[in-house]
């Protein structure tokens, strides 16, 4: 049958001058490969300070599930709107004091692991 089936090739983008470049790869060749590009991500997360972008955004989503939640219960519309705004501003610093509790403390047990590996 035809050949051109069987034999699938490699996408390439190619430039004027005829160069060609493959695409980069993205899955990890092996196990340990992605465990140590997951722990490095992880590592990033949590270095990264808490701004206050992702916290009105958790306060915003869980501001509309309370409200979906209030409304299905069978209190007025009106209602579990205004509870779910009460709850966006209420959410809203609550969610970046904690991210911000957690992030310090992490910062210090680095810092303390960093140190205590220095003295022995």
């Amino acid at each position: 049958m035809a050949k051109t089936k069987k034999r699938r090739r490699k996408k390439h983008r190619g430039t004027q001058a005829g160069t060609k470049t493959t695409a980069p790869r993205r899955r990890p060749k092996s196990r340990q490969e992605a465990k140590a590009r997951s722990r490095k991500s992880r590592q990033q997360k949590l270095d990264t300070p808490p701004n206050w972008r992702s916290a009105a955004t958790r306060a915003g989503i869980t501001a509309v599930i309370f409200a979906v939640v209030i409304i299905v219960l069978g209190m007025p519309p009106l209602n579990g709107i205004v509870f779910a705004f009460a709850a966006f501003w209420i959410y809203l610093p609550l969610g970046f004091w904690t991210d911000r509790f957690m992030h310090r403390r992490h910062m210090r047990r680095k810092a303390q692991s960093a140190s205590g590996e220095d003295k022995k």
